[in-house]
C-alpha cells in the first residue's frame, strides 16, 4: 500500500514534526483516529512521512516529543484548526 518514494517516504506534511505530533494528539484525543498504541502511529510515520524541516524521522524521537509541544506548535495547530472549520462552515454540497 505505502511503497515511498525513492527516500522511501510517501506522505509528506507541511507542519514540523512537533505541530504534526500536536495535531495527532487532538484526533486521538477526538476520537477521530484510533489506535491501540501510540508505537503503532510512531512506526508508520517513521517508515513512511516527512515534515517541514525532518526529511526522516525516527520512531523514539518522535515517542519523545509527542508530550513537550510548545506554545508556537499550538498555536499554529489551532490557527489551522480554525482554517478548516471555516472551509467546512463555507463548505457548498
Amino acid at each position: 500500500f505505502f511503497t515511498g518514494s525513492e527516500g522511501g517516504r510517501c506522505v509528506s506534511f507541511n507542519l514540523t514534526v512537533e505541530e504534526l505530533l500536536f495535531f495527532i494528539r487532538k484526533l486521538l484525543e477526538e476520537k477521530v483516529m484510533d489506535v491501540e498504541t501510540l508505537k503503532s502511529v510512531f512506526l508508520f510515520l517513521s517508515r513512511h512521512a516527512r515534515t517541514t524541516g525532518s526529511e526522516s524521522l525516527s520512531y523514539e524521537s518522535l515517542r519523545k516529543k509527542y508530550s513537550g509541544v510548545g506554545n508556537n506548535a499550538k498555536n499554529k495547530v489551532e490557527a489551522l484548526l480554525a482554517r478548516l472549520a471555516a472551509r467546512a462552515a463555507h463548505h457548498e454540497t
